[in-house]
């Protein structure tokens, strides 16, 4: 598994993080999944909620988030995805949360 060290050494906090936030499904995508990382990119990461309450919530959400993993965050919620980049997204995904049933 490639996810950079710097994800896999926080999985605790955002266990709890995703927990408090009704998150479901956390998972990252783009140059960190593809283990393409330079100084300046952010973390494209696809998240499923239980519930969000708008988009001031969301915005909470990918700052905190940003905040906990110590690099900008680029949030996206999973209906929020345009149709072109479905594919994409689906082939490199790598879960970094997963809610247990």
């Amino acid at each position: 598994n490639n996810t950079p060290i710097e994800i896999l050494s926080k999985r605790g906090l955002i266990e709890k993080f995703c927990k408090k936030n009704g998150i479901i499904f956390l998972g990252v995508f783009g140059s960190f999944a593809r283990n393409e990382t330079k100084e300046e990119s952010d973390i494209d990461i696809l998240a499923k909620f239980e519930h969000i309450g708008g988009l001031l919530e969301f915005i909470r959400v990918e700052y905190e988030l940003s905040d906990l993993l110590g690099r900008k965050v680029d949030l996206v919620e999973e209906k929020g995805i345009p149709n072109l980049l479905k594919e994409r997204i689906e082939k490199e995904i790598m879960p970094i949360y997963e809610r247990r049933r």
